[in-house]
């Protein structure tokens, strides 16, 4: 990430918005973990909630990149269903199916709740995944009623997704965002 997006992410953490951050496909795992380790340099309590990396693997990574990891929660809604078991992470929450949004919503509010407002923020990655589990209506509802649940607490959002994603889903997520920040300047194509 950039000096300038950096900047741009901090003013929209700051000002308690609900964020969209767009990567190129190809830069999408790497521009997941550089958001991460830049918001564990703020030392925000983050809230990580995951459809498709495995826990372990992030935290890992994370690690080994030198970020302090020690504000990092995760809800997990991807392992379970993908056969992986519950990861060996400390401060983890495994939900059975990656729609299952109640309790998604749930263990955020819980999160939230016991780490405080302040400075607390949301982090999904990829949301992208949730189209092999459930439709987009289903999706745009959960999103709507969750975005609406964090702004009233005045909690940010960062949802994290790339140019290969679905239109549908594309506008969606959009819709459910207050700042759309690209992660990466695009490249111009002749």
């Amino acid at each position: 990430m950039t000096d300038d997006y950096g900047k741009i992410l901090d003013s929209a953490l700051s000002q308690k918005q609900q964020i969209l951050l767009r990567s190129d496909i190809s830069n999408y795992e790497d521009d997941c973990i550089e958001v991460i380790c830049h918001l564990c340099a703020l030392k925000k309590n983050i809230v990580v909630i995951t459809f498709g990396g495995n826990t372990r693997d992030i935290s890992e990574i994370l690690e080994y990149r030198k970020a302090d990891i020690s504000r990092v929660y995760y809800i997990d809604a991807i392992s379970i269903s993908q056969g992986k078991g519950t990861p060996p992470v400390k401060k983890v929450v495994t939900v059975y199916k990656p729609n299952s949004f109640e309790d998604i919503n749930l263990y955020t509010m819980v999160f939230v709740r016991d780490l405080g407002i302040e400075n607390t923020v949301v982090v999904f990655l990829s949301i992208h995944k949730l189209q092999e589990y459930e439709n987009e209506d289903e999706i745009g509802f959960f999103l709507y009623y969750y975005t609406d649940q964090l702004k009233r607490l005045k909690v940010p959002k960062i949802i994290l997704t790339h140019s290969g994603i679905n239109y549908v889903l594309a506008q969606i997520i959009s819709r459910n965002a207050d700042i759309v920040i690209p992660v990466r300047k695009e490249k111009m194509v002749a």
